[in-house]
């Protein structure tokens, strides 16, 4: 499956059932385990899973995470810009 599916199944799971991000992250982790799930980019998508539980939103994170190559990674996002380098060693301003 494309990772963007878990982009919106994280919002779902937050926004319409309220579920807590380390919740969230221990469910996706069990659905990444199972041999019939495959999702492209996996790690990729375990490292935006690591920023989740680290209080990252995991759309930022899943971006970040994305971002391999790129020279920097620009934000409106001031918080992401404080967390964004215990996390990443890409540069992250803001915009």
């Amino acid at each position: 499956m494309p990772k963007t599916v878990l982009l919106e199944t994280e919002w779902v799971l937050r926004y319409t059932y309220g579920r807590p991000a380390a919740a969230i992250a221990r469910a996706f982790l069990g659905v990444l385990g199972l041999a019939s799930v495959t999702v492209d980019d996996v790690p990729t998508v375990h490292l935006a899973i690591r920023m989740l539980e680290q209080g990252v939103d995991f759309a930022d994170a899943l971006h970040l995470a994305s971002s391999e190559g790129a020279e920097r990674f620009v934000t409106f996002d001031a918080q992401l810009v404080k967390r964004a380098p215990k996390m990443s060693p890409l540069p992250v301003a803001l915009a």
